[in-house]
């Protein structure tokens, strides 16, 4: 039974998205398959290296995600940076393509100092992760010569979206003497036209190749073998071709149980523009106008005259939030042009709801990712998608993992492979052009939590002991990533400073840590800084310059008054399940005082809590207790505190912490 009688809706109601019946569209498959079978056949198409999400995965969450938003540092040059990766975008800065950039260098900022060229009204911007913005804007001829001043710098270029740019700008990419890599978001760095037609990429005389040939390209990367049936005709070495999947959402979350027993709620997810179905979509909304028991609502936006159910959202937390209050029971896939990738649909898939997609007129990336999801069902007719709704509808969904998967490829392209292990870039450059301003704005209603830090020891003496530790680097760091877990684990809104001026022999540390904190100090430069910590027999003196060199670094000009607290831990300890954020959420400065040194007051200095509004006077204090080196040189740095702060702080009795001391075996709970 129909969900509208065909009283109403007569049967000459079909979508028709062609104007050719469909024994034209079968003639219209086998000339796209002469084409692609001119240049590439099965025996090919086995040579092209796959990489899929399925296999070899690392991953970020979405909150880890860059700020495109906030505003840039200015800086005057690149001078203090000693490699460059070129990643050439367009100015646009939304959709899919902007999403896997994003991703790209939220993940991989760490191992490498992206520049990113973009045109702006005929004037090249040129900026670094898309933090520090070079102040001078570039036009064509002067970007070029910049990018020729700086060849040796460059290591690779890659790229994303040519659009905007000019192709003697393109053009000079392949003179820098580099591997210049390609993506085949939207077509545009091949054909003339992005986002081409199904009529177009079938007829070849309307097919015109980019202004820049292609075939110019190192390597091409698509997101599917279907595109590389698209493009293969027109490169003359399919060597050249390597498919593979973006990072992407993959996992599934919570299972939503509902009943929408007098209503089907039928829902799409995205933007939903003429490419991706408006007109289709159209028709869908008029047939169903009238109805009492069918629902439609876009997760995402349309601009469809007089249709609200649009609901917006800005991160998978909020789709999710969405899903379970409009309960979906069908989602609809309704593109009209050869996607290259479609994010939406992978959003789709994870949801498990029954996927009603409209049919395509030839073999398609939609229908090709569709091919290994067993609730998928395509239709070509308001008849055939009402039948296919009452048959289908389904009464739970999947909500989405917040977690962005990468495969083997882009850690092999843009991570770690990247680094050199006999090479040390430091990132003093980063810390020498930070501005305050985007600090601010990152840690407002945020808990401060500083960890100090120090992996790699030296083998100098401390005044009470001949070594400096009894752990190796490689178990400094396992149980620093502990104490980063322990952090995230049990205090909200945590915002993760870590300190370390350690020398990084094995980079993987250095990613790693970049990856799994809010912000990595490590400054390897700093002569006072290093021979207190690694020189200077007086333990106490290695935290106090740490402490002190950070606040000067970031913090001096920084207003607190936004933020939840500040707390400082040492590395290699951790927060255990003792530990209880109430006794912290207050307006006192908060440490324990260890009760079993009984000829001085001894305060533990491996945990404490600071108020806001105590902060710039704390660092003060540290301060003048650092430049007084003579009369503190023998005091432990917990008899300094309790000296220095006397009545400052507030003492308690547990402070939920695990202590595990460096220099002998000792692990307990404070």
């Amino acid at each position: 039974m129909h969900i509208f009688s065909k009283k109403k809706h007569p049967q000459n109601i079909v979508i028709k998205l062609f104007k050719k019946n469909l024994s034209q569209t079968h003639i219209r498959k086998s000339k796209l398959y002469e084409i692609f079978n001119s240049k590439l056949d099965e025996n090919t198409l086995l040579n092209i290296p796959i990489y899929n999400n399925n296999t070899e995965q690392t991953f970020i969450y979405e909150t880890e995600l860059i700020n495109t938003n906030l505003p840039m540092v200015k800086i005057s040059s690149l001078d203090n940076l000693d490699k460059i990766f070129l990643i050439v975008d367009f100015p646009n800065l939304g959709g899919g393509t902007s999403f896997f950039l994003k991703a790209i260098i939220s993940k991989y900022q760490n191992c490498n100092n992206f520049l990113i060229a973009r045109n702006f009204d005929d004037k090249i911007s040129f900026n670094i992760n898309e933090k520090y913005e070079l102040e001078k804007k570039y036009n064509n001829d002067e970007a070029v010569e910049f990018l020729n001043s700086i060849q040796n710098k460059i290591t690779k270029v890659f790229v994303n979206h040519k659009n905007g740019h000019k192709q003697e700008f393109i053009k000079s990419l392949f003179t820098l003497n580099k591997e210049v890599f390609t993506i085949s978001h939207d077509f545009i760095n091949f054909f003339k036209n992005y986002q081409i037609s199904y009529k177009q990429i079938i007829n070849e005389k309307i097919i015109e190749l980019s202004d820049n040939n292609p075939n110019s390209y190192n390597k091409i990367i698509t997101q599917n073998i279907i595109n590389a049936k698209i493009i293969a005709p027109f490169i003359d070495e399919n060597e050249k071709i390597i498919v593979s999947e973006l990072p992407d959402f993959l996992e599934l979350n919570a299972k939503i149980e509902f009943d929408n027993k007098e209503l089907t709620v039928i829902g799409l997810i995205g933007m939903i523009s003429l490419v991706k179905g408006e007109n289709i979509l159209k028709k869908i909304i008029d047939y169903y106008n009238n109805s009492q028991s069918v629902k439609i609502i876009i997760f995402g936006k349309c601009n469809i005259e007089n249709f609200n159910n649009n609901f917006e959202y800005k991160s998978i937390e909020e789709l999710n939030n969405l899903l379970i209050l409009h309960k979906p029971n069908v989602l609809l896939e309704l593109s009209v042009w050869p996607e290259t990738y479609s994010y939406t649909l992978s959003l789709v898939m994870i949801t498990q709801l029954p996927v009603l997609y409209f049919e395509k007129p030839f073999e398609s990336v939609i229908e090709n990712r569709l091919q290994k999801y067993n609730n998928a069902h395509s239709f070509n007719s308001i008849d055939n998608l009402n039948e296919l709704i009452v048959k289908v509808k389904q009464n739970y969904l999947f909500t989405i993992e917040p977690k962005i998967f990468f495969n083997s490829f882009w850690d092999e392209y843009f991570g770690t492979s990247n680094l050199n292990a006999n090479e040390y870039i430091p990132n003093d450059y980063i810390l020498n052009n930070y501005n305050n301003m985007n600090l601010k704005s990152e840690i407002e209603n945020k808990n401060i939590v500083l960890i100090t830090s120090k992996i790699y020891v030296s083998q100098n003496a401390f005044s009470y002991c001949n070594n400096r530790s009894i752990y190796t680097p490689e178990e400094r760091f396992e149980q620093t990533m502990l104490t980063i877990e322990s952090i995230k684990k049990y205090i909200p809104d945590c915002y993760i400073i870590l300190f370390d001026n350690s020398k990084f022999i094995n980079k993987y540390f250095d990613y790693k840590i970049n990856s799994n904190v809010d912000l990595f100090l490590n400054i390897v430069n700093n002569e006072r800084l290093n021979y207190y910590t690694d020189i200077c027999e007086f333990k106490a003196f290695s935290e106090l310059s740490q402490l002190t060199e950070l606040y000067k670094l970031i913090f001096q000009n920084i207003d607190f008054s936004n933020i939840k607290n500040l707390f400082k831990i040492t590395g290699r300890y951790t927060i255990n399940e003792k530990f209880d954020y109430s006794q912290y959420d207050n307006v006192f400065n908060i440490i324990k005082k260890n009760e079993f040194v009984t000829d001085r007051d001894y305060w533990y200095t491996s945990f404490y809590k600071v108020n806001k509004s105590y902060i710039h006077d704390f660092f003060s204090k540290l301060q003048v207790a650092i430049n007084d080196y003579q009369k503190y040189k023998g005091f432990d740095i917990e008899v300094i505190f309790s000296e220095i702060f006397k009545n400052d702080f507030k003492l308690i009795n547990n402070l939920g912490i695990k202590e595990n001391i460096a220099v002998w075996n000792q692990v307990k709970n404070i």
